[in-house]
């Protein structure tokens, strides 16, 4: 984890001063790039499920990874870190674990 998280700052470091877009028109870009990785990771699964042949592991590995890094980026535009995404969602899941509610929807369970 560290390891990405390291290579993750130099890449960010070294995007900032090429970057002439606004904070907006960034955020917009980053979050476009999530959509399209969710859907090759998308297509993997279907593929998986209609035809009914084994997963690429490392192929799919590869597609979560670039999700992750677009989820790191758009974290890092609202000055959260990684370590404070992973944090939140382990006391959302402990909370609910508590309280038997982790089955359900909504996310005040």
């Amino acid at each position: 984890m560290q390891r990405l998280y390291d290579i993750m700052q130099r890449v960010t470091a070294s995007m900032r001063p090429q970057t002439t877009r606004t904070d907006l028109d960034s955020l917009f870009v980053i979050s476009v790039g999530l959509a399209g990785e969710v859907g090759e990771v998308m297509e993997l699964l279907k593929k998986h499920v209609r035809d009914n042949t084994p997963i690429d592991k490392q192929h799919l590995a590869c597609e979560l990874g670039d999700c992750l890094v677009y989820l790191i980026r758009i974290a890092n535009k609202f000055d959260l870190t990684f370590d404070d995404v992973v944090n939140a969602v382990a006391d959302k899941l402990e909370k609910r674990f508590t309280k038997g509610t982790l089955r359900g929807s909504g996310d005040s369970r």
